[in-house]
């Protein structure tokens, strides 16, 4: 996770196939100044839909910028690169979608109702050596290990009440009324006909390190962002209460993280334990030792190599690498009208018995009918490269064919909202 201003976040969650220019810079900032031919005459648009794309986006709302002035308009003036910046999520604000983080597609998921746990990635291939990081805090009805229930963590986990994190701890709660109804990490809380609503934030670290930044997203979008600046020596970055006011069904999560070098994780984590010797260090001690028999010969090519000992250092791997504090929540869903919670970009949706339902996204395994169409082609029952697989039991489900070799190779569905 990266810093980002609301404008760009804004601009990546309004990112449609039309508009994604992956990250081609060059488009990315087409429309951003004026352009006068060398008569002084400013252009109608900003280059073509195909190379600008917010030309769309402001000709719509101000048909003057793509005409001339002898045709009636202004041409592509200041007015209409304001409008490519700020109205149309153009400019320096366009996301490079081709690096697309975790965290943004994990929004994006939940926000069309597809419900998946946030969870960290610790990369632990053993229960001996230590265990990497991100790490996940699981909400537990005891703080003492040897007292864990396992299927009480399962059954957390597959609640949502998870907190993803690489040193900060986040606690976040929502409460109506002074109190009347609480939430936690999880839970979904009704907040039909509440007079207030606020959200309290609580984020801790440990004494060598601290956050900088913390955000709260409403849905996909973020809606306050807090900028603490504690000593790193203090346990709690931030403990602060918001008055929230959604006008629809939302869902809040809350990520916090630290951007100054100065207040990053090493030396304390490292990536491999004191006294382990990795080949590379091994390989390296080897090298210097036999270079050293032959110091005349080197003091002939030293001069064509350069400096040897540098070439030897790049074949040890560092024991720090900087890893810098994250935590993100997962999220509370604030039902606003009382008739059950409504994803803000969920497919389909309409009611059944009285409360909302939805289609999860294309890219997502669902039934499908197994016989060819009249064309031969079940395709057309599934999402993007997938097809309809006969089980076991003679039903069809939509899948991602993977073949027998080449594994990584198979082609990804993209999401359709």
């Amino acid at each position: 996770m990266v810093e980002r201003t609301p404008q760009e976040n804004a601009a990546f969650f309004a990112t449609t196939s039309e508009t994604d220019v992956g990250c081609d810079l060059d488009k990315a900032m087409m429309g951003c100044e004026t352009a006068p031919d060398a008569g002084g005459d400013l252009p109608a648009g900003c280059g073509g839909t195909t190379d600008c794309v917010c030309e769309t986006c402001v000709c719509d709302a101000h048909p003057e910028c793509c005409k001339t002035v002898a045709d009636g308009g202004t041409g592509w003036d200041q007015a209409c690169v304001d409008s490519c910046r700020n109205e149309c999520h153009g400019c320096e604000n366009r996301p490079c979608t081709d690096r697309n983080m975790l965290f943004d597609d994990w929004l994006a998921f939940i926000n069309a109702g597809l419900n998946v746990t946030g969870m960290a990635n610790s990369d632990s291939h053993t229960v001996l050596n230590q265990i990497g990081m991100p790490r996940t805090f699981v909400k537990a009805e005891t703080d003492s290990p040897i007292g864990l229930d396992a299927a009480d963590v399962d059954r957390n986990i597959k609640a949502h009440r998870t907190v993803m994190s690489s040193g900060p701890y986040i606690e976040f709660s929502i409460v109506t009324d002074d109190g009347a109804k609480t939430a936690q990490v999880g839970d979904t809380i009704d907040v039909s006909g509440a007079k207030k609503i606020e959200a309290h934030i609580k984020v801790q670290t440990a004494s060598w390190f601290k956050v900088d930044r913390v955000e709260l997203y409403r849905n996909n979008t973020i809606e306050k962002v807090f900028f603490p600046d504690r000593p790193k020596e203090d346990i709690v970055d931030l403990d602060a209460t918001v008055e929230l006011d959604p006008k629809e069904d939302s869902l809040y999560v809350v990520t916090a993280y630290g951007l100054n070098d100065a207040h990053q994780l090493n030396p304390v984590y490292k990536r491999t334990p004191y006294g382990h010797i990795l080949i590379s260090t091994i390989l390296a001690l080897g090298a210097d030792q036999i270079l050293l028999s032959f110091g005349d010969l080197l003091d002939m090519v030293g001069p064509m190599l350069g400096d040897v000992n540098d070439l030897l250092g790049s074949l040890t791997m560092p024991d720090s690498y900087p890893v810098i504090p994250w935590a993100a929540t997962n999220p509370i869903w604030l039902d606003v009208d009382g008739d059950s919670f409504l994803p803000v970009n969920a497919r389909n949706a309409r009611k059944e018995n009285g409360k909302w339902v939805w289609d999860l996204p294309q890219f997502c395994s669902r039934p499908c009918v197994p016989a060819p169409d009249a064309a031969g082609d079940t395709q057309s029952d599934c999402g993007m490269n997938q097809t309809c697989v006969t089980k076991d039991d003679g039903t069809g489900e939509c899948m991602i064919p993977i073949p027998d070799a080449c594994v990584g190779l198979q082609p990804v569905g993209k999401p359709s909202f």
